[in-house]
């Protein structure tokens, strides 16, 4: 399966530079880290089957209407897709967060050095990292969470009764998977 997002969703407070990384460029980012999350999300045999021409899973990549029962009426909600014409994704925001932890130092020949430069200060990344995280875990969703966000697992939670194809779906839960100190 060819990549979900592409450069364009790495902009605003998520911008990624085109300059030399531990793994090359952006989209070196997006093949590595676009399916680790993905498997989260959908557990690997819902992954594996994943496609984009297909229903149910084009609604769930590129977005649509749900309803849920909520204190006795049906709310209608909109999952915005994996990707969407906004350029902003769960995926985009978690691979965000993996660049920052992967590009805060290098490891070199004689040890591992973060940057600095003469007449400047280093400045932590940690409040970047968790910021980007936490939009991250209100896109992806976790057990718990407000029934009315559309989030990813809210959306999958209630199609989950009425689209068998999503009977294998398996989730691993996120949230909390990072901290102020990014442990």
């Amino acid at each position: 399966m060819a990549n979900l997002i592409d450069e364009s969703y790495f902009h605003t407070d998520i911008s990624i530079p085109e300059s030399a990384n531990q793994y090359g460029s952006v989209g070196d980012y997006i093949s590595k880290f676009e399916k680790e999350v993905l498997v989260f999300l959908l557990g690997y045999e819902l992954f594996s089957v994943l496609d984009a021409d297909s229903e149910p899973y084009r609604e769930l990549i590129n977005g649509g209407v749900y309803e849920i029962s909520y204190n006795g009426k049906t709310v209608k909600l909109k999952w915005p897709g994996l990707k969407n014409a906004e350029k902003i994704s769960l995926i985009s925001h978690y691979i965000y967060c993996e660049y920052l932890r992967k590009s805060a130092s290098s490891l070199q020949q004689v040890g591992n050095f973060s940057g600095n430069s003469e007449l400047s200060s280093v400045a932590t990344i940690l409040p970047k990292i968790y910021s980007a995280y936490s939009e991250f875990e209100e896109m992806y969703g976790y057990p718990g969470q407000s029934r009315l966000i559309p989030s990813a697992y809210n959306y999958l939670s209630a199609k989950k009764p009425v689209v068998s194809e999503f009977d294998s779906w398996i989730f691993t839960n996120l949230k909390g998977g990072i901290n102020g100190f990014d442990l």
